[in-house]
Parts: structure tokens; C-alpha cells; sequence
């Protein structure tokens, strides 16, 4: 303002001086670039105070934010804490219920494994089955809770290892069997493979998947029956296997295909309750096989019958040992001589009956310290360990047998845990252990991995002669 009054009284001036009205001199002469000067002058003082408050309000601003933005890091790094600790909470609260859960399912599958192979009465092996078939229910209901789980947290990891599809089929089989004799449908198994290698895969994955796949089937088929066709090709280094599984069911409307995939989903809310089910099934299957680089689809017709196909890539293992056109033997090589390391009483009796019935000599420990001196004071071919002991965990005793020393030092350790998370059995192999098998156990599946390893540890020893 003072700029522009200075612009106006010295053009004043200017204008009354040849008048007569101010007196000609050198002042009024120059009053009109005076006038200028004094105008540039000034208002390039207020335009520099007025970028110094500018300045001094933008740092004010970044001062603001600065510590507001410290404030927010500390609520966001607050937050995160208590995130990483609820979700560190959650792993081992659904670590330790599996835990919890599989102890006693193991000891109850087992031992109904035992009983089956002991009695000779029709009527009660029908009653074994039933009760057998249910712990299976049960045992792949947690197992769904936990793969879910999991996949959400983005722990999920492949646990791959050498299996026979036999084996895998071997168990599927009879529980499907027998749940389509109670609803007085037919099951058809079609056989198109040729595998004159181990499969290297997640086994008890992919027999999730045929399950929740064949468990459906059965649910939704009131009438008629169920196909499961399996078939295989094989390239140079891998194996692609093929599963279809047919049904006459109620099927599925086009409009629910889509969202069959979704977790906690079914295509009707009364489902639920008229078949039961968490309505995680598909949406397992499809982020399992996914997750193994495989393909499923599925194409349904309402009231006629449901289609599901699955194909998934193996590589190969070792060749098998196994000729064809002869039946498995249950004996494992060289009448081994095996260490049992298992806290609980009924698992420990249970896991023996099942290991002697291959041809094996056992012992029992009740901890990992006694499985470590154990191991110093005898030979032994192979160690089945669990993980969760009293006095010494298994970890920490299997470190001790490989660092320490043992009478066999090329002994098979295999952990035999009901600890089911995916980093578990990472952490089982760190510590130095050759194999981990899931709680509850199968008979064929202890028997497929103590004859594999024994098998290697055999081959090592005869290349060394």
C-alpha cells in the first residue's frame, strides 16, 4: 500500500510542478523515477517478507507433518507389533490344538489299524471301519481348518517327499467304499497307470484334495454312483496324473459354478445343515492344486451328476522296488532295529504293535534324553521321534545324536509328530532328521518311509564295501 501512495504523490508532483504549484528543482524534477524507485523498492521488501512468511509457514507445515507423520510410524509400527503378536498367538494356539487334536486321533486311528488286522469277525470289522472312517472325518476336518489357516497367513508351503500313489490311493479307497455301502451306492476305482518311479510330491495334500473331491460326491449322490478314473503319462523326468471323479448327484446350477471355489461357501445356506460341512472343501482343493502348478475343473448338470478333473506334474523318484504283478511285502529289509522316542503311553504301544508287524525289533523312550543315551548305548537301523516331550524335545535330541555321536551314525531318524504346520517340518529337517510323517499315522505310510530310508542307508553302506 505504501509503494502505491509513494507511485501517486510523486506523479502528482510531476504533474502540478510546470503549474506552479510546487517549485522547479532537482527533486521535483526527478520526483516521478524517485516515485518508481521508492515503489520497486518497497514492494520488493513486502514480496521478500512476504516469502520469508511463506517460508516460515511451509516449515511450520513440514514440521506439522513431520510430526505428525512420526506419530502415525508409531501407531502404524504399534499396530504391527500387535498384528505380528496376534497372528504369532494364532500359529501357536492352532499349533498347539493340533497338537492336542492329532495325540488322541493318532492313538485312536492306530490302534483301530491294529485291531482290523487282528480280527477275523465280519460283523465287527464293520464296526471297526465305521469308527475308523469317522476319525478319518475328523481328522480331515482339522486338517481343512489348518490348510486354510495357513493359505490366509501365507505360511503355506509345499512338504514334499517320495510316495507311492498306491499307498495313497490305498487308504483313500476303503473309507470311500464303505461310505457309499452305507447309502446304498456303487463306487468304481479305474486304474490307467504305469509308475516305475516314486512320485516326489505332497502326498497327504493331494490325498486331501481326492478326499474333499470324493467326500462331496458321496454327500450329494443319493442314487446310482461314483467313478474315480485315474490315469498317468509319463515324460523324462516328471509324471503328469489325471483324476476324475464323476457322480450322479443333484449337481450344481451354472450360476453357482462360479462361486464354488469361495471359502466358507456352499451353493445353498441349507446345505450346511442337510450335509454338513465347513464349505471349505473346493475352495482347499483349488488353492492346493494351484499351489502344486496343477489344473481342476468342474461341470456339473443339475439333477443328473457332477464332473471334477485333476491334473498335476510329479517328478520322478527313485526307481520303485516293487516288480509288477507281485504284491507289496510288509518286511522291512534286514529285520531293523528301531528306537521309538514318544511321551505317550498309548501311542507309544500303539506305533510299536504297528512296527513289529514289519519284520522290526523295538525299544521304547519316553523322552528325548533317554533317546539320546539310548542311541549311545545300542545300535539302531532307524529312530521314529516325536517332537513335543518332557526333559528334551525332539528337536534338540536329534541335534544331540548327530552332533554327539550314536553307535550308528548313519542312523534314519523320522519324525512321527502330530505337529502339523507347514514350518514344522522344515524345522525337523534343520535339526537333522532324514523324514516326518503326520500324526495320526497310517501303517503304510510308516512302512513307505522306513523302507525307503532303510533301503538308501543300505545302498550307502554296500557302495562302501
Amino acid at each position: 500500500m505504501i509503494a502505491w501512495i509513494t507511485l501517486l504523490i510523486s506523479a502528482v508532483i510531476t504533474a502540478l510542478t510546470p503549474a506552479g504549484v510546487f517549485p522547479s528543482n532537482w527533486f521535483t524534477r526527478h520526483s516521478s523515477q524517485i516515485g518508481s524507485t521508492l515503489e520497486v523498492v518497497l514492494l520488493s521488501l513486502a514480496l521478500a517478507h512476504r516469502i520469508n512468511r511463506i517460508k516460515a509457514e511451509v516449515r511450520s507445515i513440514e514440521l506439522r507433518s513431520k510430526l505428525l507423520l512420526e506419530k502415525k510410524n508409531v501407531e502404524l509400527r504399534h499396530a504391527l507389533k500387535l498384528i505380528t503378536k496376534n497372528n504369532n498367538l494364532k500359529d501357536s494356539f492352532l499349533a498347539t490344538i493340533s497338537h492336542e487334536l492329532r495325540t488322541p486321533m493318532n492313538g485312536i486311528e492306530g490302534s483301530l489299524q491294529v485291531i482290523r488286522d487282528e480280527i477275523k469277525d465280519k460283523g465287527i470289522q464293520n464296526h471297526v471301519d465305521d469308527a475308523a472312517n469317522s476319525a478319518v472325518h475328523m481328522t480331515q476336518l482339522v486338517d481343512s481348518l489348518l490348510e486354510y489357516s495357513e493359505l490366509q497367513s501365507g505360511n503355506w508351503k509345499l512338504q514334499e517327499s517320495p510316495f507311492e500313489l498306491e499307498t495313497t490311493l490305498s487308504k483313500l479307497v476303503p473309507v470311500i467304499e464303505n461310505e457309499c455301502k452305507r447309502k446304498n451306492i456303487s463306487f468304481h476305482l479305474t486304474k490307467n497307470i504305469e509308475l516305475d518311479h516314486l512320485l516326489i510330491g505332497d502326498a497327504p495334500r493331494i490325498n486331501h484334495v481326492l478326499f474333499q473331491l470324493l467326500d462331496n460326491a458321496v454327500k450329494f449322490t443319493h442314487q446310482g454312483g461314483i467313478v474315480l478314473e485315474v490315469s498317468s503319462r509319463e515324460d523324462r523326468d516328471h509324471y503328469t496324473l489325471h483324476f476324475s471323479i464323476s457322480d450322479s448327484g443333484i449337481g450344481i446350477k451354472d450360476h453357482q459354478l462360479s462361486e464354488i471355489f469361495d471359502g466358507f461357501n456352499q451353493v445353498d445356506a441349507s446345505f450346511s445343515r442337510q450335509y454338513g460341512g465347513l464349505g471349505l472343501g473346493l475352495s482347499l482343493c483349488k488353492a492346493i492344486t494351484d499351489r502344486m502348478g496343477g489344473d481342476i475343473s468342474i461341470s456339473s448338470t443339475p439333477e443328473k451328476g457332477t464332473n471334477a478333473n485333476i491334473s498335476i506334474q510329479l517328478k520322478k523318484g527313485a526307481e520303485r522296488c516293487i516288480k509288477k504283478g507281485t504284491k507289496q511285502q510288509e518286511t522291512l529289509p534286514g529285520n531293523p532295529t528301531v528306537l521309538i522316542v514318544e511321551d505317550n503311553p498309548v501311542n507309544q504301544v500303539m506305533l510299536t504293535a504297528i512296527i513289529k508287524k514289519f519284520g522290526c525289533t523295538a525299544d521304547q523312550a519316553n523322552n528325548g534324553e533317554d533317546a539320546v543315551r539310548m542311541a549311545k548305548e545300542r545300535h539302531y537301523d532307524c529312530i521314529l521321534m516325536d517332537f513335543q516331550m518332557p526333559i528334551l524335545d525332539g528337536f534338540e535330541a536329534t541335534k544331540s545324536i548327530r552332533s554327539n555321536g550314536c553307535k550308528n551314525k548313519n542312523t534314519t531318524i523320522i519324525a512321527v509328530t502330530a505337529n502339523a504346520m507347514s514350518s514344522d517340518r522344515e524345522r525337523c529337517i534343520r535339526a537333522g532328521m532324514n523324514g516326518y510323517i503326520r500324526k495320526p499315522i497310517k501303517k503304510d505310510i510308516v512302512f513307505e518311509h522306513m523302507n525307503y530310508w532303510l533301503l538308501k542307508e543300505l545302498d550307502s553302506d554296500n557302495s562302501t564295501i
